[in-house]
């Protein structure tokens, strides 16, 4: 089985917002560090996940381990700028959601975690407009093109507008191949959009909004 050709219009996008943050690395706020952290640790679970399809002809452990991880990087980002104490409390109830899970529905070798990614999806769309919310009180005299997360919760909020509906259904479509292939379909295009708007985000000079700490 070769390497599926159909993920590189999004590599290319992901390794460019890589190459991006690493030359920005030093200049770029808390938040952002957090959210390098996230492309290239998928970029790193993408290629772990390929060489465990062709080898072993599974990558469900790959994909179920990637799904906390990615999702403590995203709400610790988004902590640096929303600073609520709340983001920390979900946080550590998604962990144990994570476990329960995985013990008593989803096992980690045999099902994929669609429950725990498609909470951590629900979860990050709140993240997203909270912030949209936030930054839309301050004083309108900088753009919001200009802030350091308006790119990524963009490409966030549409990446799980499109691809919510696979996750949830993921294990319930069983060997539909067709389903799949037009599930594949989207999410490829959401990929795009998604690394594209992280390629943005470190490609331009970003501002960090002047939020004030929640509780």
């Amino acid at each position: 089985m070769a390497f599926d050709l159909t993920m590189l219009p999004w590599l290319i996008f992901m390794i460019t917002a890589i190459i991006a943050g690493i030359f920005r690395f030093k200049s770029l706020p808390p938040s952002l560090r957090y959210f390098w952290l996230v492309v290239l640790q998928s970029f790193i679970t993408e290629m772990i996940a390929s060489y465990a399809r062709i080898r072993y002809h599974n990558n469900i452990v790959v994909y179920t381990t990637y799904v906390p991880i990615n999702f403590t990087l995203t709400t610790l980002g988004f902590y640096q700028e929303l600073r609520s104490r709340w983001l920390l409390r979900v946080l550590v109830a998604f962990w144990v959601f994570y476990f329960v899970n995985m013990v008593f529905w989803q096992p980690l070798t045999t099902i994929f975690a669609s429950n725990a990614w498609m909470t951590s999806m629900v979860f990050t769309s709140m993240w997203s407009l909270w912030y949209f919310y936030r930054i839309l009180q301050l004083p309108a005299t900088r753009s919001v093109f200009n802030y350091s997360l308006f790119w990524i919760c963009c490409g966030h909020l549409l990446y799980i507008a499109t691809c919510l509906p696979q996750n949830a259904l993921h294990n319930a479509m069983g060997n539909d191949l067709r389903a799949h292939y037009w599930f594949q379909i989207i999410r490829d295009v959401a990929n795009v959009f998604l690394y594209v708007c992280f390629a943005i985000t470190f490609l331009r000079k970003q501002e960090k909004p002047e939020l004030n700490p929640e509780i």
